[in-house]
This record gives structure tokens, sequence and C-alpha cells, in this order.
């Protein structure tokens, strides 16, 4: 009699503990997973901060959290050795006592440009027996933009150099010489006519006066991509993206107004990506942002107003693509104004054949990238 009336008393209580916990489990308890910033650049790690707060009394003995994130997102610990399939999956077993709060911090580089989302979580609470499982989800989002990384050569930086040459000697055919900015340092393409020799005696290096300009000059970059088919090669077209970024961030810091236009498709809105025109270093994460949006999968869009573009008063033009198609060198050849400034960078393997008609040969720069 003794041990039925033990074992009935301890069935009460079982099923006591189960109608509370089943009552109270999810009051003052609270789950989140975040980053504690929202863009990086491509090869940077990010911290993913899983959290779990239980601020009652009653512990849980075992919360278990689901989620799921891109597989471009490589785990630091695991970086070269974790198989990926479509997504990363996750799956953490934590347990909370009363009125503690647990925080797990997971590191990841983040491999791949692109606009990110840390979706839904799914979380499952189980009770004291292990015998029930109690389920919610969490759909509150973040994104994160990954900005593509910089470019760094010595056939880039002549490039560059030779862009700010052209736009500079231009520059100076408009100038007001009754109107002082300021000094800058000396630079390849500038005349020894405009040394200012008082400035350079006092600092020991050559310098320049820099004149307002009689009228704004600035540049509207391209990016083109090819018509999506099944040979597209997405190394080039993504070193495409970096080399936009970087050469965007250049200008910029040389105090000149940047546009930018393509036909890449906006990876939310299916709508090409555009930036409009704007100055200072603070400018390049518009920029920045606007091509961590661009989704490949989409393909390039046909659609891509030139004529408008190189219409436009005042801007240079930078076209960046590898497109060699007889239509779009058509196109090209029938915008292309002789009065401005116009450069087509054109990135292709050293083994690849470039037929561009010779009357386009003369603004084309290109730029072997073997060794990227």
């Amino acid at each position: 009699m003794r041990i039925f009336l033990l074992l009935f008393g301890g069935y009460i209580l079982y099923l006591a503990f189960e109608y509370i916990f089943g009552k109270v489990w999810k009051k003052h308890l609270s789950v989140s997973l975040y980053c504690k910033k929202d863009c990086l650049y491509e090869g940077e790690q990010i911290e993913l901060i899983e959290e779990v707060r239980n601020q009652k009394f009653l512990p849980i003995p075992a919360v278990k959290i689901k989620f799921t994130i891109d597989r471009s997102w490589v785990e630091r610990e695991k970086a070269g050795r974790n198989h990926v399939t479509d997504q990363y999956y996750r799956n953490d077993l934590l347990s909370v006592g009363s009125y503690e709060q647990i925080q797990r911090k997971l590191v990841f580089i983040c491999t791949k440009r692109g606009y990110y989302v840390l979706g839904a979580v799914d979380v499952f609470v189980s009770n004291f027996f292990y015998s029930k499982e109690y389920v919610f989800r969490i759909n509150k989002e973040q994104w994160v933009y990954v900005f593509p990384r910089r470019c760094h050569s010595a056939e880039l930086e002549f490039v560059h150099k030779k862009i700010l040459g052209e736009m500079y000697a231009r520059r100076n055919l408009l100038e007001d010489p009754f109107s002082f900015a300021g000094i800058r340092d000396y630079q390849s393409y500038d005349g020894m006519n405009r040394v200012n020799w008082k400035a350079s005696a006092r600092t020991g290096g050559l310098k320049v006066n820099r004149l307002e300009s009689a009228t704004d000059v600035s540049i509207h970059i391209i990016l083109y991509f090819q018509e999506h088919n099944g040979n597209w090669d997405s190394q080039i077209e993504e070193y495409l993206i970096r080399l936009t970024a970087t050469i965007a961030e250049g200008l910029l810091k040389d105090g000149i107004q940047v546009t930018l236009s393509s036909n890449g498709c906006d990876v939310e809105t299916g709508m090409q990506v555009c930036v409009k025109a704007g100055a200072g270093e603070h400018h390049i994460d518009s920029i920045d942002r606007g091509l961590a949006r661009i989704d490949l999968k989409q393909g390039g869009s046909k659609i891509i107003d030139f004529a408008s573009i190189f219409k436009e008063e005042k801007e240079s033009v930078i076209l960046l693509t590898d497109c060699q198609s007889e239509s779009f060198l058509e196109k090209l050849t029938n915008v292309v104004p002789q009065d401005r400034s116009f450069f087509w960078i054109f990135p292709h393997y050293r083994s690849a054949s470039i037929a561009i008609k010779e009357n386009l040969r003369k603004y084309l720069i290109t730029i072997c990238i073997d060794e990227l």
C-alpha cells in the first residue's frame, strides 16, 4: 500500500511539474540571434551572437536553437574541413538556469560578396523529464552587407593614374586662374608651370597649386554584365564588381564626383542597380551597398541606356565589362562621343582572345586577372 501511495504521489508530482512547466516555460524567456555589425568586406570575420535569457525562477533544462545561414559563411574553427551543402545548418543545445543569461559567440569568415539575411530561428524547449518539447519561431530579421574586397596591383595603379591624368588635363583647360583652392602633392601628370616653389621649399617636396574649376568634373561608371548564358564565368564577373568598387573609392578620395550605373539586378527588387552622383569618402558606402546587392544569378539585364549616359553634361565615362558580342560593340560604337573622356576597362585571362573593333581599341585598358 505504501509503495502504491509513493508511486501515486510521484505521478501526481510529475503531472504537477509538467502542468506548471507548460504554463510558465515561455514567460520571461527570450532567444536572439544577431551580428554585432551589419557590413564588412569579403574575407573579413563577423561575430554571430546566440543569446538566451531566462528571467524567472524556473530553470530550463534544455533549449535547442536551430538556424541556417548562407554556405559562403565559413565557421572559423572549421575552416577548410567543414562540409557544407546548399546552406550551413546550425543546431545548438543549451541548459539555462534560473535568472541566467547565456551568450555564445560564433565567428564566421564571409568568403563571398552579397546581401545576407539572418532569418527565422526555431527554438525547441524540453521539460524536466524530456517527455514533451515546446516549439516557437523567431522571425526577426537582420540583413548583413558583405562588400566587395578591393583589388591591389601595379596594373591598377597605372590605370588610376591614367584616368586621373586625363581628368586633370581636361580640368586644367577649364580652371579659373584667379580661384585658389589650396595646395596638393605633385603628380606625374602635372606640368612644371603649376609647381608652387615656395610651398615646395618649405615642405621639402614638390607641391602644386590646386585651383577651383570653372566647371565640375565628374565620372560616370558603368558596370555592364553579359547576358546570362550557360557558360557564364562568375569569377570574372565578381572581379568586375571588385574592380568597380576599387576604382570608385580611389576617385572619391581624389575629390571626383562619382555616379554608378549597372545592368546587374538588385537581389531584392530585381531592378537595375544604380547609385546617384555623390562626392566624398562617405559616398563609397552607398556604392558598396549597391554592388553588394547585385545578384549574378539573375544575369545582366538587356536594357541599359548608353546614349543618355554619354549625353550627360560634364561627365567622363568609365565602362567596366568583358563583353565582346557583336550587338554590344555596335551599340557602343554608335554612342561613344569623340569629345568626351572615355575609358573601357576590360579584365581578361591571359589566354583569352580580344576581338574589339579598331575604332574602340583606343579607349581600351586591359587588365590580366590570371594572377588573382
